[in-house]
């Protein structure tokens, strides 16, 4: 189930009541997506209320896509998908991930999903760099402001 946050009112309590929801169903996992900008603030809190997922709206460029990886993760040295910057926060992940600061709880910070919604032409004609970026799992192209940027161009292009 995603939870488009980049579009719909909503404050931490909401987060934490989608994650309970979600957690009725055994079989569904919840994903946030995440505007840009406060993108580790509400990354981190997401994860927190217990949403295993990340959808990250708009990155443009590596260091956008590292900080993107980074507001999933852990803080453990020694990652293969990235370091993380979630210290042990007690939030319902910690119960609902099992129990913070354990090799488990870092695996479970590891198992969440990094995508990334890909809607500009920079980030597009980098888009073997942005995914080269360890710890990048998913990617999806935001196809209204890919449109939106071409006709833009095009129409100057012609002027």
């Amino acid at each position: 189930m995603e939870f488009v946050g980049e579009y719909a009112p909503y404050d931490m309590y909401a987060l934490e009541h989608i994650a309970r929801t979600v957690e009725l169903f055994p079989h569904m996992s919840a994903m946030m997506k995440v505007a840009q900008e406060p993108r580790t603030f509400i990354a981190a809190r997401s994860i927190g209320a217990g949403i295993q997922n990340l959808l990250f709206a708009d990155p443009r460029t590596v260091q956008d896509v590292e900080e993107c990886v980074k507001a999933t993760r852990s803080e453990c040295p020694g990652q293969s998908r990235g370091q993380g910057i979630h210290g042990v926060g007690m939030q319902r992940d910690v119960g609902v991930v099992l129990e913070g600061g354990t090799p488990a709880w870092v695996q479970a910070q590891n198992d969440a999903v990094c995508a990334l919604m890909i809607e500009k032409r920079q980030a597009v004609d980098d888009l073997e760099q942005l995914l080269s970026v360890p710890g990048v799992d998913m990617v999806q192209f935001g196809a209204t402001d890919c449109t939106m940027q071409e006709r833009l161009r095009s129409s100057r292009v012609r002027a």
